[in-house]
């Protein structure tokens, strides 16, 4: 949903804490505790009060700084949380609690999910310098053997930087499944979701530009739509979005906000200017208009040797294993440590 939910502190608190229980249920100890964004804030903390998983090294990945997970200070106070953790130099963030601070303040290693430089001003930005070498950065993944359209056996062709045709091939055959008119001198364009600004073309605006939702498609669908298209708008400006790492596999040109730390070839646009979306795509529809220049930038963009996460996320975890866990952190009333030691035996 667009929105928050009011009791999204409970649910997130709960799936922290869940975690453990089920672990100690399970009488299995891992080697390390790896929480996603915000929502897991309060995983490292928890698990360093809790005796059993004290010494598991903990690693905290954070997608967005602007996005802080905020709680109320009245929830933290019923809580059980020390009153001295609720000061800036602790977990509060601009009047609340942030669930997001507790992460990245107490998480042995911090990952951050977006390009150097391009985050550090905006939200948690100062918390993040301030753990310095603790910091390391690692692209959102995806499986690059899976999305791999010279092997992907689920596409009707497969294609590459050597052998370009079958890309057409999978064109025809998306164009047809999703009820599109079969064109190949359409410009495909998948769209994760749409811009609010003025700037967004109205559906069939242009003739030669097709546009495909690509959300609530499933798996094999949705490889066949990154194997058709022929772009993708990214309108977050996150040109290591999940949305455009698949676009980038598949050799999809970016349509992506100016600003971002995007591709050289990308296609940019002002999101201020009422008309930007719409000037970046004539651009990239001037350039789809001339056969060989496009083949030569799909050649290149196929080339590219793409960012393998999995492999990074392995030397950390190796490297994080040869490192003892941070010492205890004092976060929380002694009744409230007491009750969760309880949970899951």
């Amino acid at each position: 949903d667009p929105e928050d939910y009011d009791d999204n502190p409970d649910r997130f608190w709960v799936l922290s804490i869940g975690a453990l229980a089920v672990a100690r249920r399970l009488q299995w100890t891992p080697e390390i505790i790896h929480g996603h964004d915000w929502h897991a804030g309060w995983l490292p903390a928890v698990s360093r009060s809790q005796p059993d998983f004290q010494d598991v090294p903990t690693v905290h990945t954070c997608y967005d700084l602007r996005m802080s997970g905020p709680a109320s200070m009245v929830w933290a106070r019923e809580l059980g949380v020390a009153p001295e953790l609720l000061e800036p130099e602790g977990i509060e963030f601009f009047g609340q609690v942030s669930f997001a601070k507790v992460g990245l303040r107490f998480a042995d290693v911090v990952v951050m999910s977006a390009p150097e430089g391009q985050d550090l001003n905006e939200g948690l930005g100062g918390v993040v310098r301030a753990r310095g070498a603790a910091v390391t950065r690692i692209p959102r993944t995806i499986d690059v053997s899976t999305h791999d359209p010279s092997r992907d056996l689920g596409l009707p062709a497969r294609y590459s930087a050597e052998a370009l045709a079958g890309k057409a091939t999978c064109k025809r055959r998306l164009q047809a499944a999703m009820g599109l008119v079969v064109n190949p001198h359409s410009v495909l364009v998948l769209v994760g979701a749409e811009p609010s600004d003025d700037g967004w073309p109205a559906r069939g605006h242009d003739p030669q530009v097709q546009w495909l939702p690509i959300g609530g498609l499933a798996d094999g669908l949705r490889r066949l739509a990154f194997a058709g298209a022929d772009a993708v708008l990214e309108t977050s400006g996150d040109p290591w979005s999940a949305l455009c790492r698949a676009a980038e596999r598949y050799g999809l040109a970016v349509i992506i906000p100016a600003g971002a730390v995007a591709p050289e070839d990308a296609y940019t646009y002002a999101a201020q200017e009422g008309e930007g979306i719409e000037r970046a795509l004539t651009r990239l529809v001037a350039d789809f208009s001339e056969p060989d220049r496009w083949q030569e930038a799909l050649r290149q963009r196929l080339l590219r040797d793409p960012e393998n996460g999995v492999a990074r996320h392995e030397t950390l975890y190796r490297q994080v294993r040869g490192e003892p866990a941070g010492p205890p952190v004092p976060w929380a009333s002694a009744g409230l440590i007491d009750q969760l030691r309880a949970l899951g035996t």
